[in-house]
């Protein structure tokens, strides 16, 4: 179409409509046949937008399984992995704690053992009964080779037992403060933490009126004012000193200073 020329219907129709002559070779009839240069063109379909409300309603459908109590899963498959079946633990005598590679995961395994089975109604560790924790060290057996016989192994696995229980002792008390224990005790007896279980529901009533008492009260201030006294923080993260000094191939009963161990 050459430029400032007009174009109306029937331009386009003759631009879409072009007819051709075709003979037939049997007849020497000609025929006239008229095509369309011009393509289909599809109908289109708009699919709706969803309304909010409608996005609402899709989310609330959803179910939201909540965290669950995890640990390390792969401490199972390594000590079936191993030579046999169990992992190897050393324990240092002085030091209370286990000393060799396997350390941390004996130490995940304590902690997720005293958060699901641990009981908490006792004022401390201490005044924790045989008969309560000797269920708890059973718990370990499972992937790890250890002789509960032994004094040292013990002596560990209780030092390790009753760091993780007062750990957990201070979250589910922060947690108490959060939701307004202090205010309104009853309530809070009623909002029992997550990683309680329903068996350990007489666990956090007790708790709780403890922390209410003005016992409790007067020794935690003088906590608070103790530990603002405190010239400094300790340093070594969630990895002990001494395992800071076996990663450094260090010996434990050596004068090493903190400069030494942090070089």
């Amino acid at each position: 179409m050459s430029p400032g020329r007009r174009t109306t219907r029937s331009t386009i129709r003759s631009q879409q409509e072009i007819p051709t002559k075709d003979k037939d070779v049997r007849t020497g009839e000609t025929k006239t046949n008229t095509h369309s240069d011009a393509k289909t063109v599809q109908p289109t379909t708009t699919t709706p937008l969803a309304s909010e409300n409608d996005i609402n309603i899709a989310r609330s459908d959803r179910k939201v399984n909540p965290r669950k109590a995890t640990r390390g899963m792969g401490t199972s498959k390594i000590a079936k992995a191993a030579a046999i079946g169990k992992l190897s633990v050393i324990f240092d005598a002085d030091c209370r704690q286990p000393i060799c590679n396997n350390a941390e995961r004996f130490n995940n395994e304590i902690g997720f053992i005293v958060r699901n089975h641990g009981t908490f109604c006792y004022k401390d560790w201490i005044l924790v009964p045989e008969e309560v924790r000797a269920p708890l060290r059973n718990y370990l057996l499972e992937n790890f080779d250890i002789d509960l016989r032994d004094k040292t192994t013990i002596l560990c696995i209780d030092d390790q037992m009753r760091k993780a229980w007062r750990t957990h002792k201070y979250k589910l008390h922060s947690y108490f403060k959060c939701i307004g224990g202090l205010k309104n005790v009853e309530m809070a007896k009623k909002k029992r933490h997550s990683d309680l279980n329903e068996d350990q529901q007489e666990d956090w009533e007790i708790l709780c009126d403890r922390w209410c008492s003005d016992e409790f009260k007067e020794r935690e201030a003088i906590n608070t004012i103790n530990r603002s006294k405190r010239p400094r923080e300790s340093k070594n993260g969630s990895v002990s000193t001494a395992r800071h000094h076996i990663r450094r191939g260090m010996e434990l009963n050596s004068s090493t200073g903190q400069i030494e161990t942090w070089r």
